[in-house]
């Protein structure tokens, strides 16, 4: 299925790879393997649902439930998506151990694997961030995420994940694996929340028995539908009596346990992939499930906590998400944004400066309650002017210098509206894109940008109707666009000089004199010159040999004749140097310049090594 692949719409929170580190993979001593704590990172709202996949990137061999050598490349499959599923993010997570240094090393991470999407060859990514913990003194362990959401084409297929560089040596805890989390627009989905959580927070008894994540700012629609799923490292299959995750929506109190059949209420980490078809158990070293949690829900619920326990089996949480169906409007899927060019000065059919081009924003609301909303929109830095237009119903805000902002924009359900605003190009350079995105905040602390396609402007300085860019002639009109002698510059603005040489007395070729040379001939001297009046080596060049060497020689006879008071213009002969326009060459060399230090320097000990020569 081929679907539209886009920029994340939603406000997420991104950690560079710096950023995220600081708090858990530290290069300070006093932070050295801090868990990084799971956080809310990206949150998604509109008739959306999220989907999660993965593999373990590590085998057994021995039978002996440890790992021992790598799988590699590591497969999973997704499918079974709605037919006009639309791709909003896709963000892929590698973990595993890897090599100690008490998470002081950031060299011990391993940051780049090859993903492949369907129907795509294996590229390299490279992480936006990487977490790091501190396992034990023998391992650490590392979970590395990057947005992969421009390299998938096609979701509904095989994705592969290669090249992870993790320690597997029979440990009790060594695991390698990976996990994609997708989250698309249908609109066949309801309107829902969508939160990821990630981090590297180890979880053990003796150490860290609880943690808790929470989803806030949100009201559970009636019925309540919610799932929960998470991307858990080296669980382990034998029972924990402790070990669980609860479930609790507020302020309507419910509580449960998520399980199904491969994921007993009191081992929940216990090496299966239940969003694979078949659902797949003995995945040693990785979890990844999905589990309903609608049972914890009551209708108008604000907030959702969810809390993981341990018992004696250490696993480490990487990823939480929690989707929930809400009552609350939505703009997408249907809202966007668009450009028309509205008033063409001269005519030529492409946005130019002194055109008008109108932006329009389209508001749909696609959610299940009524929509109160606040445009931003910065206008576009290549306008010269700006007007708003057409604003919703709503109410323009005017104290927004180059901003059209518009507040109080009500939209009902199912309902849509066109916001619209124009701009006046000013003077740009040729094909300069001109772009512009809105942000429609819907109050519930999430913002949506909808930008426009780039607009791409286009200048015709001299007004001859060809584009400057395009213009042999940028600043002389010449619709003709002749070009005589085809150097790309036209004959209009090459005055009586076509050819493009210079028409001064400062050629310094003549005829006869370039130096062709043949191989292996050095020019020679024609005279043997003490007292400043020698001439030049001969114009028969050093042929084969490169102008440095040639030019050498020259500039030791042109320092040598300038000693009394003479000039030569033979001083570039044995130079590969064509000659001027009136000698079939280029004009392109100036005869008054000097040659440089080096030069001379070259020039005058190649001559002294000759008359050492001689005189021996």
């Amino acid at each position: 299925m081929s679907t539209t692949t886009r920029s994340l719409w939603s406000r997420p929170i991104h950690f560079s790879l710096t950023g995220a580190l600081a708090g858990a993979f530290a290069f300070a001593p006093t932070l050295a393997g801090a868990d990084e704590t799971i956080k809310l990172r990206d949150t998604f709202s509109g008739n959306i649902d999220f989907v999660i996949t993965g593999a373990t990137m590590a085998a057994d061999t021995d039978n002996n439930n440890k790992v021992d050598a790598p799988a590699q490349p590591a497969m999973a499959e997704i499918g079974d998506l709605p037919e006009d599923a639309t791709l909003l993010s896709a963000k892929l997570y590698w973990a595993g151990t890897i090599e100690p240094s008490m998470c002081e090393n950031e060299n011990k991470l391993d940051n780049e694997v090859d993903f492949a999407a369907p129907g795509q060859d294996p590229e390299a990514v490279i992480a936006d961030g990487c977490f790091c913990s501190i396992g034990a003194m023998s391992y650490d362990m590392q979970v590395c995420f990057a947005e992969v959401t421009d390299m998938i084409v096609d979701i509904d297929g095989q994705y592969s994940v290669d090249g992870l560089d993790a320690l597997l040596d029979n440990g009790d805890t060594h695991n390698a694996s990976f996990a994609l989390v997708m989250v698309y627009e249908s609109e066949s989905a309801d309107p829902r929340r969508v939160g990821i959580y990630d981090g590297l927070t180890t979880m053990v008894k003796s150490m860290n028995p609880k943690a808790t994540v929470t989803l806030e700012g949100i009201e559970v629609d009636n019925p309540p539908q919610g799932e929960l799923a998470w991307y858990v490292l080296e669980g382990d299959i034998n029972g924990n009596k402790d070990e669980n995750v609860e479930v609790a929506g507020q302020p309507g109190g419910k509580k449960h346990t998520p399980t199904d059949a491969i994921n007993p209420p009191n081992n929940p980490f216990n090496q299966t992939i239940n969003t694979a078809n078949p659902p797949l158990e003995k995945v040693i070293g990785v979890d990844v499930d999905s589990l309903s949690i609608s049972p914890a829900l009551t209708p108008g619920d604000n907030s959702i906590d969810v809390t993981y326990s341990a018992d004696f089996d250490k696993y480490w949480i990487a990823v939480n998400i929690i989707g929930v169906d809400v009552f609350e409007p939505a703009l997408q899927p249907g809202s966007g944004k668009d450009w028309a060019l509205s008033d063409d000065a001269d005519n030529n059919g492409e946005p130019t400066p002194g055109d008008t081009v109108t932006y329009t924003i389209t508001l749909m609301n696609s959610g299940n309650a009524p929509a109160n909303v606040t445009v931003t929109d910065v206008v576009p830095a290549e306008a010269k002017s700006w007007a708003p237009g057409e604003l919703c119903g709503g109410t323009l805000v005017d104290d927004k210098e180059g901003t059209f902002e518009v507040s109080d924009i009500i939209i009902a359900v199912d309902a849509t509206c066109e916001l619209t605003f124009t701009v006046v190009i000013g003077e740009i350079d040729d094909e300069t894109p001109m772009k512009n995105t809105a942000n429609a905040d819907l109050g519930n602390d999430i913002e949506i940008p909808l930008s426009a396609p780039d607009a791409m402007l286009r200048r015709d300085g001299d007004g001859d109707d060809v584009f400057d860019n395009d213009d042999n002639c940028v600043d002389t009109p010449n619709t003709d666009q002749l070009d005589a002698d085809e150097n790309g510059i036209g004959d209009a603005c090459e005055g009586d000089n076509p050819t493009g040489g210079s028409d001064s007395d400062s050629s310094t070729g003549t005829d006869g004199t370039t130096g062709s040379g043949t191989d292996g001939t050095d020019g020679t001297d024609s005279t043997d010159s003490t007292d400043g009046t020698g001439t030049s080596d001969s114009g028969s060049g050093s042929g084969g040999v490169d102008s440095a060497s040639a030019s050498a020689s020259a500039s030791a006879s042109a320092s040598a004749s300038a000693s009394d008071g003479s000039t030569s213009d033979s001083a570039t002969a044995g130079m590969d140097t064509a000659g001027g326009p009136g000698d079939g060459g280029c004009g392109c060399t100036s005869g008054d310049q000097s040659p440089a230090p080096w030069l001379l320097a070259m020039g005058l000990s190649g001559l002294a090594l000759r008359r050492r020569r001689r005189l021996s």
